[in-house]
């Protein structure tokens, strides 16, 4: 396992957030967890540990999940592949159709939640296209920071 510090003023008063991480060189967009800018932007200090070998395939489940993104798709097969380039407006495309299909399929649904660490910077374009509120990793994240200041 390696470790490393990224962006974001770190003290003894704040603390930081400690963030266990694949073995991965895909691409990461603001609003991933990976990407250390996401946590910069929210005055978040954050420190990543990589577990070395654990690569995407390995320890993500083959198989159909509830409801996802098309198998195949930029997003998936970029992920999976752990490969290095992704066209991001694919990807939101792919994530942003698979949200429209969810709800098509079950238009009883009020609210949307990402499993996948790697679908926050999609939020705002997935709330957009089904009308729907969306949670993600990122936003329970910043919401469980906020308050941990706030108790001080």
């Amino acid at each position: 396992m390696t470790a490393n510090t990224r962006p974001g003023k770190i003290d003894a008063d704040t603390g930081f957030m400690g963030v266990l991480m694949l073995d991965t060189r895909f691409a990461r967009p603001l609003g991933d967890i990976g990407n250390p800018l996401t946590f910069a932007e929210l005055g978040i200090p954050v420190r990543y540990a990589t577990v070395t070998g654990a690569s995407p395939q390995r320890i993500v489940q083959q198989g159909d999940p509830v409801h996802g993104v098309a198998p195949g798709c930029e997003f998936q097969r970029r992920i999976l592949g752990n490969a290095v380039r992704m066209n991001l407006a694919q990807a939101r495309e792919d994530v942003v159709q698979a949200a429209r299909q969810l709800v098509s399929a079950h238009p009883g649904i009020t609210d949307i939640v990402f499993e996948c660490t790697n679908m926050p910077p999609y939020r705002q374009a997935v709330m957009d296209a089904t009308g729907r509120p969306v949670v993600d990793i990122m936003t329970v994240l910043q919401r469980a920071w906020s308050e941990r200041l706030a108790a001080r």
